[in-house]
């Protein structure tokens, strides 16, 4: 008799083809009689001499190894944690999986130059910037995209894009405004709507304050809109606490007022004075970031420490 348990296909999802196999190991696939790929079946999954045999358009097919097989079984049951922002978050992106994997997590990132939410980031004047209009229409297909490939459990947002100006259906709001942190906030609000659809929880950064640099000294007008930025993505999470928390990373980066431009020896931003430099520096501060992430309840619930 064949190990049949259920109709698959390679058409359902990653998720259910090997739930369906974990429940053939787990039974114990020895005990079934092997089958060959290539010979007719109606559904379900089997075995050859090596291989888990999965039945694809009526012939038996090759799935993978026994141990291929278990492995991505495990790394299935594993939570999802997915990284969606901007520059500082690409900058940060490689040594925060490396901070994650090995606490029992799957990791991926989704970063971009561009920010989190809708509308045309914009000068003082309101005039749009040309640069980043291709990003108002892009964000939203992002970042359903993301959600529907890799279905996360936890999703981590990290942008400073969103303390500029902001040119939204025409309007022009001027970042900080009354107006302007209503639109923001709602602005959210929908990001948060797109990035939970898959059950995930959010984890919003916060954004460190700008230092001084190789490229321009510290601005005391950047420092204000990157602490209004940072009240506001409080105000998001407060509002929306059964999807949304906050997790603090400016005061690892900045543990002192003024933001000082060396950290424990290291020069974390000192290229630019917002993005960090290398491997070293974003290790640092994912190394301290990672037990703050995984406080947070993940989506499905479970909380790693």
């Amino acid at each position: 008799m064949h190990c049949v348990f259920a109709p698959a296909t390679r058409r359902r999802t990653i998720q259910v083809v090997v739930t369906a196999v974990v429940i053939v190991a787990t039974i114990g696939l020895t005990g079934c009689r092997a089958s060959r790929a290539g010979r007719a079946c109606s559904g379900g999954f089997a075995r050859d001499a090596t291989h888990v045999l999965v039945c694809e358009a009526g012939r038996w097919a090759r799935l993978g190894t026994f141990r291929d097989v278990l492995l991505a079984a495990r790394q299935a049951q594993l939570p999802r944690v997915v990284l969606i922002g901007d520059s500082i978050a690409i900058s940060l992106g490689d040594a925060l999986g490396n901070a994650l994997r090995p606490r029992g997590v799957k990791y991926d990132h989704r970063t971009y130059p561009c920010g989190v939410v809708e509308g045309d980031t914009a000068d003082p004047s309101g005039i749009p910037w040309e640069q980043t209009r291709a990003c108002a229409p892009a964000i939203p297909r992002m970042q359903n995209e993301a959600v529907t490939k890799l279905t996360p459990d936890l999703v981590i947002v990290l942008s400073s894009w969103e303390m500029n100006d902001r040119v939204l259906d025409g309007a022009w709001f001027p970042y900080s405004s009354p107006e302007a942190d209503t639109v923001l906030l709602d602005l959210y609000r929908q990001m948060t709507d797109r990035l939970t659809t898959s059950g995930a929880r959010i984890v919003l950064l916060t954004v460190p304050d700008h230092v001084g640099s190789a490229l321009q000294p510290a601005q005391a007008d950047r420092t204000a809109r990157t602490r209004h930025l940072n009240y506001l993505l409080a105000e998001v999470a407060r509002r929306d606490p059964n999807r949304v928390s906050l997790v603090r990373m400016d005061d690892i980066v900045c543990p002192s007022d003024p933001c000082p431009e060396v950290v424990d020896g290291l020069g974390l931003r000192s290229q630019d004075g917002v993005h960090f430099n290398g491997p070293a520096e974003a290790g640092y501060v994912a190394s301290r970031l990672v037990d703050r992430i995984l406080a947070v309840p993940f989506g499905n619930g479970q909380r790693l420490r």
